[in-house]
């Protein structure tokens, strides 16, 4: 919220990864996209100096959630590093469940046309809840 009591949604910046040749699960996949958004939004916020502001994650899959919150279990390597990373740049509290029709963000990953208005519209306006 501005001064005015306003608020204002934009996108800043977008990062999409291509998917790599070896088989790699849907849940890694996802897990790693949620490391490479903390990780972007960590800079961001270093580059433009901001302080004192309210950050959200979203993320459309819920295992994803279920590895950032969980506290009692243990994971092998992989998870463990990406979790451990997504937690150095976030708390837990800050990621929050996005219905998949309803996240814009996967608009980099499965395309969408100019005449999707309403996609494209969420894609730099963000989704019609954030306002």
């Amino acid at each position: 919220m501005n001064e005015k009591g306003r608020i204002h949604v934009s996108i800043v910046i977008g990062k999409s990864r291509v998917s790599p040749l070896k088989p790699v699960t849907i849940p890694r996949l996802e897990l790693t996209a949620a490391k490479v958004a903390a990780k972007v939004a960590n800079l961001v916020k270093r580059e433009l100096s901001i302080k004192n502001i309210s950050e959200f994650y979203w993320t459309d899959s819920q295992i994803v959630l279920g590895y950032i919150y969980n506290e009692a279990r243990r994971f092998r390597v992989f998870l463990a590093n990406r979790v451990q990373q997504i937690r150095d740049y976030t708390d837990k509290n800050q990621w929050k469940y996005i219905e998949t029709e309803r996240n814009p963000s996967d608009a980099a990953s499965r395309g969408i046309t100019v005449d999707n208005i309403e996609k494209v519209q969420a894609w730099f306006e963000g989704p019609g809840f954030l306002w």
